[in-house]
């Protein structure tokens, strides 16, 4: 059964400091461009497997050198037997900062570069060499490398798998045109007191963090509300604690990575934000989806409504097929618990309404998730009894 996760759960990792592979420059020809990356290769790798992909990208006015040593992901790779590339940017304006230099053609109005048919080309020049698992290439990235992976996650049959960003929210125009064919993983992690990109957005140039998750959310088709979970404060020398992907006090930076500028902020040494990006990265591959699972997908995205809410005894739910399908709806409590279950409904091609009465149940007032099954595939939405 395919699920997609909405609420992550930022777990302690170690930090380590060596890495132990090989470190390549690497280029090619691109759109009449020279184009460089470095990749490393943990020392391990021997082309018996094909291994996970992960791309690591720069902030703006940044290089891939410095993403990879400010990120400090090689050691992580080390241990979970993953490729990391850290592309490097072209020269792009940045009419919020004011000034040009080396960073990402988020919006297509930055500069001339192509960065989405670059980083197409970059993963097919790395597979002429080594061995790559298709369904595992992830994009991450540090602020406008946050940006880029988000429109390579927005973009029609994207190759990338999942994505996360750290000290980046998405740019107010990348919301419109975000087209993806289906559910891209997202973690976001980001800084309560980020001076560069407040965590609040920017009016008219970037969303605010908890927009960019709940927007994410709807794309995937996952309930909106998030779950808190806190993490002990380990370190008491960084001035922040984590929770909900939010770190508290945390500045423009990596947690657990390299150092940066004063004025950027705190650097959380409660979490190995690289060692989180992992884990999560190794829990949700791409998804290959069958035309069936395809149409699933859409009619639990957009053909599905549910009144009154807040409700109390009847509940009309309404539903799009686009062929006769076996329903299933239930409710769950805030921890997940089922408390009430419906019988299987065949319901037909064109609009449906079901009647769910759940009057007499003994249902407490509060908090549910209304679960609509379709042969097999679920999602969720809140409802207020």
């Amino acid at each position: 059964q395919m699920k997609f996760f909405c609420t992550l759960f930022l777990s302690v990792s170690q930090f380590f400091l060596f890495s132990q592979g090989d470190t390549l420059s690497l280029s090619f020809m691109h759109n009449d461009s020279l184009r460089s990356y470095v990749l490393y290769v943990p020392v391990t790798y021997d082309g018996a497997d094909n291994w996970p992909l992960v791309l690591n990208f720069h902030g703006f006015n940044n290089s891939s050198e410095s993403q990879m040593n400010l990120s400090q992901m090689n050691p992580v790779a080390d241990t979970a037997n993953f490729l990391v590339a850290y592309p490097q940017g072209l020269q792009v304006d940045n009419p919020f900062l004011g000034f040009t230099a080396p960073g990402w053609n988020i919006d297509g109005t930055l500069s001339d570069n192509d960065d989405i048919t670059f980083t197409y080309a970059l993963i097919n020049h790395i597979q002429e060499s080594y061995a790559v698992d298709t369904n595992r290439i992830y994009a991450t990235g540090w602020s406008m490398g946050g940006n880029i992976s988000y429109q390579l996650g927005c973009t029609p049959a994207s190759p990338i798998a999942s994505i996360a960003s750290v000290a980046g929210q998405l740019a107010s125009v990348q919301v419109e045109p975000c087209n993806p064919q289906r559910p891209v993983s997202l973690l976001l992690i980001h800084g309560s007191e980020d001076p560069l990109a407040p965590i609040d957005g920017v009016d008219m140039v970037l969303t605010s963090g908890s927009f960019t998750a709940s927007f994410w959310a709807g794309l995937n088709n996952c309930s909106e509300d998030s779950v808190v979970v806190e993490i002990e404060d380990l370190s008491i020398e960084d001035s922040s604690t984590v929770q909900y992907y939010v770190i508290n006090g945390g500045g423009h930076t990596w947690p657990g990575g390299g150092p940066l500028i004063d004025a950027f902020g705190h650097i959380n040494q409660d979490i190995n934000a690289s060692s989180v990006i992992w884990n999560f990265f190794n829990r949700n591959p791409r998804q290959n989806i069958s035309t069936d699972r395809k149409e699933i997908l859409e009619t639990l995205r957009k053909g599905i409504s549910y009144f009154p809410n807040p409700f109390n005894g009847d509940l009309s739910i309404e539903l799009q097929l686009i062929t006769s399908r076996s329903v299933r709806f239930s409710l769950s409590n805030l921890v997940g618990q089922t408390v009430l279950g419906s019988q299987p409904y065949r319901l037909f091609k064109g609009t449906n309404r079901v009647q769910w009465n759940i009057e007499g149940t003994g249902l407490e007032g509060g908090l549910y998730f209304l679960s609509v099954e379709i042969t097999g595939i679920k999602s969720i939405y809140p409802l207020v009894y």
